[in-house]
């Protein structure tokens, strides 16, 4: 099940409640952002994942208001654009983020 979101002018994305719950993520959690298949790619990041991945994605924290902020490098490879209207799908424990 896909939700839309905007993406505000500050690259910000709220992130669904349901979609937190599912990953055990809470306000100030520690995130992985990454691009997998042409899809921004946001998973729950544990200090043990500096030891057990072969690569580690851009580690952001959830804002007090279950916001991240999505990287500037992302937003221009992907040509999203600030109030872009994105998908939001919950696949496989991550969170993944399309036009």
């Amino acid at each position: 099940m896909a939700i839309r979101r905007k993406l505000d002018s500050l690259r910000r994305l709220s992130l669904p409640a349901n979609f937190l719950n599912a990953l055990n993520l809470s306000k100030g959690q520690a995130t992985e952002i990454s691009i997998q298949y042409g899809k921004i790619c946001i998973a729950k990041f544990e200090n043990q994942d500096l030891q057990t991945k072969p690569f580690i994605g851009i580690i952001r924290n959830l804002d007090s208001q279950d916001r991240i902020v999505i990287p500037s490098e992302y937003i221009n490879l992907l040509q999203f654009n600030c109030g872009d209207f994105v998908n939001l799908e919950l696949e496989n424990g991550f969170i993944k983020i399309k036009k």
